[in-house]
């Protein structure tokens, strides 16, 4: 199990954060303790990304809050339709 968790941790570091900013497998490995090689958390990623076909972007209700919150601070959106939206 902790294959699995620390693959999709890295699978999210993928999607989220800049490519600077990501870890390379074996250090990620390292840091976590988990005692599985490269190869076992390169295959479990790909495991994943087949049962999950490939689509990392799924919309979630925080990234409906983020653009919401954004176009109200932009005054893009009238309050009362944010109102009617959230009711």
């Amino acid at each position: 199990m902790p294959v699995i968790g620390l693959t999709c941790l890295y699978l999210a570091s993928k999607t989220c954060e800049e490519d600077e900013a990501i870890p390379a497998t074996s250090e990620l490995i390292h840091e976590s303790e988990v005692g599985r090689s490269v190869c076992e958390v390169l295959r479990m990623e790909r495991c994943i990304l087949d049962k999950l076909k490939w689509n990392l972007n799924l919309a979630t209700p925080l990234d409906f809050i983020h653009i919401v919150s954004a176009l109200a601070i932009s005054d893009m959106l009238n309050i009362s339709f944010l109102i009617n939206i959230i009711i």
